[in-house]
């Protein structure tokens, strides 16, 4: 299923969480509020990190989209990489480089508190985009209906540069719903690719104390900002996923998905 193409001006939802702006390590000046955020957090990420950034790059749109990278003090040329695309974009590119390495969970959180547009969207490093409409039609959907909190989509992964049969090639594997809600998400009727998502900014941007603490920081936000409004999932493929020997997922250890839920229902039940 498509997105719609139909579009009207956005509205914000009732409910809106407290601003954060704590523990930033700026090199470049905050800019006008733009259309949509993309946040992009990457550690060694060498090989795949210029891909990353053209899918991003490549996006048309009737808006204004910037790109804030927060890099977290590789050990490779990736910050190297960032430094020539962002004096080569400065309008587009704020790059955010931590003086020391502060781990994937607050490097996160920093670069989306840098963010400064209506909706945000995320891509770590080592994935990309495939289609340079996708921002557009993300926007499209959530300004025509604000009783949305947020939209996924489904992507491909690839492993090495190979589709990866463990994931069916495709994530999700199967089918879900388009409309989803809450309870959903929370029990995995709703699979949510990171870099597929587009949210409103405003439900993530005061997160409480024990997110921080949660060993896989993408599914709780996504529950947590799941009680604000509906999920919109598209089987339209636009991203890919890429599991790589260096990737999270390579070296993952499985029970934590479990451990995740249960101290999610622990505090959101």
């Amino acid at each position: 299923m498509r997105y719609p193409g139909s579009v009207r001006s956005s509205e914000r939802l009732s409910r809106t969480a407290l601003r954060s702006r704590t523990g930033l390590m700026l090199n470049q000046e905050a800019r006008p509020a733009v259309k949509v955020s993309v946040s992009m957090i990457t550690y060694n990420h060498e090989k795949f990190i210029a891909q990353a950034v053209e899918s991003v790059l490549m996006q048309q749109t009737n808006f204004d989209y910037e790109l804030v990278i927060g890099e977290d003090c590789s050990t490779d040329n990736t910050r190297e990489i960032l430094l020539e695309y962002q004096k080569k974009y400065p309008d587009k590119i704020r790059l955010f480089a931590r003086e020391c390495n502060v781990g994937m969970r607050q490097n996160g959180h920093l670069t989306r508190s840098a963010c400064t547009g209506q909706y945000m969207a995320f891509l770590e490093g080592d994935d990309y985009w495939t289609d340079p409409y996708k921002l557009q039609k993300q926007v499209d959907y959530l300004d025509a209906h604000p009783e949305c909190a947020y939209c996924c989509h489904r992507v491909a992964v690839l492993y090495d540069g190979k589709e990866d049969d463990s994931f069916g090639a495709y994530w999700p594997k199967g089918e879900q719903a388009e409309i989803n809600g809450f309870v959903e998400v929370l029990t995995g009727a709703c699979e949510v690719p990171n870099c597929s998502v587009m949210i409103r900014r405003e439900l993530q941007t005061s997160m409480p104390d024990w997110f921080i603490k949660m060993p896989i920081g993408d599914y709780p936000m996504f529950c947590l900002c799941a009680q604000y409004g509906t999920v919109y999932y598209s089987s339209e493929v636009m991203a890919v996923y890429r599991r790589h020997p260096q990737g999270l997922t390579s070296s993952w250890d499985w029970s934590k998905p479990v451990l995740n839920r249960r101290l999610v229902c622990k505090h959101l039940l």
